[in-house]
């Protein structure tokens, strides 16, 4: 039988906002985020095989800007670029 195993972590990437100069110093009519920002990742192994997918709550990354991300992952952890998968998600407030 084959076993299976898993695990998941996530945490807050949120920035902190200058109360004054707002968002990264250079947005001083920017001073909170309404949603936060969140980053998960879940690593799986199985029959001696690793996937690890990484969800982060940022939009705008290029293909190429996202396969660096995943070859950083990938040698971090030695395993293959193909083994990362790599998400961004849109944020979005309904009305």
């Amino acid at each position: 039988m084959i076993q299976f195993r898993a695990s998941m972590t996530g945490f807050d990437e949120t920035p902190r906002i200058h109360p004054e100069y707002g968002a990264w110093g250079t947005t001083p009519t920017m001073t909170q985020v309404d949603l936060p920002l969140l980053s998960r990742c879940l690593a799986m192994e199985a029959g001696g095989r690793t996937l690890l997918w990484y969800s982060h709550d940022l939009t705008g990354l290029s293909c190429a800007a996202t396969l660096q991300l995943r070859r950083f992952v990938a040698d971090a952890v030695c395993v293959s670029v193909d083994q990362v998968i790599w998400s961004t998600n849109k944020l979005s407030r309904e009305a």
